[in-house]
């Protein structure tokens, strides 16, 4: 063996010590999944809807969805409904934690995405591309289908629920604007 065998398999093993130790090591970002998502039909004229499904945290630390945003809106807003002085009131919100190993459910009658300004009517079977963002700096894209309200109360009551797919990718985001808007 001349001398320069061992310190290139020396570099070898130290290489490929460095790869497996990088490929081992816990995601830097939170493991956001989305379940049981849906947009709701709205007839020609109307301008607004609302977007309901659950976000699971299976990270260890808490994330805050701070963003959301579709082709199909102008503006989309997180609205978050809470009692005040014995009355139900739905307000903007800037942003919803999700706590680690938590589930978030955005579902009607409670805190939803508000899709606002529509560009075109959503019918029932149409699919809207919805674009979530949270603080940790990741972006989960969803495709939601459309259903009508009535295929809505048909789904809570069998317990049957669409899964959701989407895939988190790093973005570089830089904020969305937009005016608060209550009900």
């Amino acid at each position: 063996m001349s001398p320069s065998q061992p310190s290139s398999l020396h570099r070898l093993a130290t290489r490929l010590g460095l790869l497996a130790s990088l490929l081992c090591a816990p995601a830097a970002f939170a493991e956001i999944h989305a379940e049981n998502g849906h947009v709701r039909a709205v007839p020609p004229g109307h301008t607004i809807s609302a977007a309901y499904l659950t976000l699971t945290n299976h990270s260890r630390t808490a994330v805050q969805l701070i963003s959301a945003h579709s082709d199909r809106a102008g503006t989309v807003e997180l609205h978050q409904t809470r009692e005040q002085d014995g009355v139900m009131r739905m307000r903007a919100a800037k942003q919803a934690e999700i706590a680690a190993g938590a589930q978030y459910s955005l579902q009607p009658g409670g805190d939803h995405l508000m899709l606002i300004d529509l560009k075109e009517p959503l019918n029932a079977g149409d699919s809207v591309d919805l674009s979530l963002v949270f603080s940790d700096g990741q972006e989960l894209q969803l495709t939601l289908p459309v259903r009508s309200p009535a295929d809505e109360a048909a789904m809570s009551s069998d317990g049957k629920a669409h899964k959701v797919h989407g895939e988190m990718t790093e973005t570089n985001h830089h904020g969305h604007g937009g005016t608060a808007h209550s009900h």
